[in-house]
């Protein structure tokens, strides 16, 4: 079924002038519905550069993890969007927000499959939203691959080869402003 539905998700993407997220999630929620599909989650979105070196994120969850955002200082913000589940109800309702990163800002996009792995000492603990949020906030200066390739790895470290969900990362970064270290790493790395 995720197969089915990323591809229905591509196909919507090619056929669009402008991205609709909430607009997507109902077209599919229907889709889903009428083929007689279980429920699943989902997040969508877009992301359009600005004048000022930012990203506008606009994102719409059916039922899906809020997004974390590591900020400038270090922070890690949740990014709330709450919607029900799609596939579930011919006519949910869906949340949709919209957030700024600035420069060097990063957004995650993870699935349950990373806060619910179970490992530890006891193979039993979870890894939970606290020490997602820990590894997220340690990342500050990091490249979005690198990030997302760093969580991945301490996730499958607390796992430490016991049977789990899958575990889905997605990163997204604005640009760094030109002069910053992480942009003269990266111009550095290309020469």
């Amino acid at each position: 079924m995720a197969g089915q539905v990323r591809q229905s998700m591509r196909t919507l993407a090619m056929v669009e002038r402008e991205p609709e997220p909430l607009g997507d999630l109902r077209l599919l929620n229907d889709l889903m519905i009428s083929a007689g599909h279980r429920f699943t989650t989902l997040v969508t979105g877009s992301a359009r550069p600005c004048d000022d070196g930012s990203v506008q994120v606009e994102i719409a969850s059916g039922g899906h993890l809020s997004p974390l955002v590591l900020r400038g200082d270090g922070k890690v913000a949740e990014i709330v969007c709450e919607g029900m589940l799609l596939g579930a109800v011919p006519d949910p309702s869906f949340g949709r927000t919209e957030c700024r990163l600035d420069p060097g800002e990063l957004m995650l996009l993870y699935s349950d499959g990373v806060t619910e792995a179970r490992g530890g000492a006891s193979g039993r603990e979870i890894y939970g939203d606290e020490r997602l949020v820990d590894a997220l906030a340690s990342c500050g200066g990091m490249q979005a691959p690198s990030v997302a390739e760093r969580l991945e790895l301490l996730t499958t470290e607390w796992l430490a080869g016991r049977p789990h969900d899958d575990i889905s990362i997605l990163t997204l970064q604005a640009p760094p402003r030109r002069g910053s270290v992480s942009a003269d790493a990266r111009d550095s790395e290309g020469s």
